[in-house]
């Protein structure tokens, strides 16, 4: 089924690829709801036209597992464990892969306009269909921003900071004193971090006012 405007341009099509039960519709009929009906070569399927949710079939597993996506700059970023695809947002187009990027996406992060993706071989900036790697800790579960040159990244084995010198993004230091995995943090007024481990508990970091070195922490298990 293909669908046109009154111009005659193609807004979308819809084939046993993208979900219909085969690609022989013999017949259709739109109800009061602006539901479409096929009749096909064999059975029935319905075509809500008017539903604010889109379906997205990754028939050939080209994908795989999507862990994270996000829009940016018109863009619609997936982030799987096969690496992060993109493709124009509101297109029928395929998503195509993003060259360096291949392995498990954990994060996509927008701060200030620019976009980072965390992944198992670090962090990344992402520029269109463009990666370009900003630190090669493995493992970034998440990033959040602390000023304007600077970001923290929580990891496998604890919190990094990542900093911009003359426009260019790279690592800085790791903050030493805690080694514990730490995908889901907050930051804190006066210099603390809150860590929420999956079973080890939640962790109260105290750190020194350049994020160098855990000064003290406290365990609520």
């Amino acid at each position: 089924i293909i669908n046109i405007s009154n111009q005659g341009v193609v807004n979308y099509q819809i084939n046993k690829e993208k979900g219909l039960g085969n690609n022989t519709v013999l017949s259709l009929y739109e109800d009061i709801d602006n539901n479409n009906w096929l009749g096909l070569d064999n059975g029935i399927n319905c075509l809500n036209t008017v539903s604010p949710y889109r379906f997205y079939y990754d028939t050939n597993g080209k994908l795989g597992s999507v862990h994270a996506s996000i829009i940016h700059n018109n863009n619609l970023y997936l982030g799987t464990n096969q690496g992060l695809f993109f493709k124009e947002l509101n297109k029928g187009d395929e998503f195509q892969f993003i060259d360096g990027t291949q392995g498990q996406v954990w994060c996509l992060e927008e701060i200030r306009n620019e976009l980072f993706c965390g992944q198992n071989t670090g962090t990344f900036g992402i520029e269109g269909n463009k990666a370009k790697q900003i630190s090669k800790v493995q493992g970034t579960w998440k990033i959040r921003s602390i000023d304007e040159n600077t970001i923290i990244q929580g990891n496998y084995k604890g919190l990094n900071i990542l900093q911009r010198v003359n426009g260019v993004w790279g690592f800085r230091n790791k903050v030493e004193g805690f080694n514990i995995s730490s995908r889901y943090f907050e930051l804190a007024d006066n210099n603390e971090i809150f860590v929420n481990h999956e079973y080890k508990g939640v962790f109260r970091l105290k750190t020194d006012e350049q994020l160098h070195n855990v000064i003290s922490f406290y365990k609520d298990s």
